[in-house]
């Protein structure tokens, strides 16, 4: 797939035999309370400050900066809580990403999809269990503002041409789900442009982003579109009631 083909697309071609695609707040100072002064207060005397030259620069110790490298790919298979009905000719693959979220470094779980369309092949990445940013005129949440964040960051190469359109309606699992199409194009050499859209749902209190494209592109518009929404139609989601987060699994040593 796109961004993640380095990482999960080999393991789906595998199992469906597809080429892989690709500060904390101060508190106030405490009052003041005036104070008698019985005597004169001078003023000391600073010594005078070394003016550091080339001998001296050179004698100072230099730190070492320290890079630390993290595997973006966590080789745990973590699925998603639902279930979908996929076309003969389909696959899956499950892992987890070191995703930079919002607050900080976590771990994101994706399941992939892949498989034939009409017109050529399809990918539907799920990102699930993921911080969302609050809308900027409420507290609610904006999962369109995710998928636009999350699809840059995970979904499509920054390399590419990334192009999107306005918040649009979708549905998910027969329930009402937000984002917009998107389409990439002028990618880096051996990557397809592709096209497709997102949509993004909560659910008990779980966030989920479904991402869907073709390549070649000219797939969408087309019947292709249709095939891919009814996969999403067959979704059923096994999130419980009350549910705010999900434990991601470690991994045995």
């Amino acid at each position: 797939m796109r961004q993640l083909s380095g990482f999960a697309v080999t393991i789906l071609a595998a199992v469906i035999s597809l080429a892989a695609c690709s500060g904390g707040e101060q508190s106030a100072p405490a009052s003041l309370t005036p104070v008698p002064t019985a005597t004169v207060y001078v003023r000391p005397t600073l010594p005078p400050v070394a003016t550091l030259d080339a001998t001296t620069a050179a004698a100072l110790p230099t730190a070492t900066p320290t890079v630390t490298l993290l595997d973006p790919l966590i080789d745990i298979e973590m699925p998603p809580p639902l279930d979908v009905s996929l076309p003969d000719g389909w696959g899956a693959a499950y892992r987890t990403l070191v995703s930079n979220e919002i607050a900080d470094v976590g771990v994101l779980p994706f399941a992939l999809y892949g498989g034939p369309v009409s017109g050529g092949d399809a990918r539907i990445v799920v990102l699930w269990n993921f911080a969302s940013v609050a809308s900027g005129t409420s507290q609610t949440t904006s999962l369109y503002t995710d998928g636009l964040r999350l699809l840059r960051q995970h979904i499509v190469e920054p390399q590419c041409n990334i192009s999107t359109a306005e918040e649009r309606n979708y549905t998910v699992a027969g329930q009402p789900a937000s984002g917009t199409v998107f389409s990439a194009v002028d990618c880096p050499e051996g990557l397809s442009d592709t096209r497709g859209w997102f949509a993004g749902i909560s659910v008990s209190g779980v966030n989920f982003l479904f991402y869907v494209y073709t390549e070649p592109m000219t797939a969408i518009p087309g019947p292709a579109e249709g095939e891919l929404q009814a996969i999403l139609d067959s979704v059923v989601f096994h999130v419980e009631e009350g549910t705010t987060a999900v434990t991601v699994p470690t991994a045995t040593p």
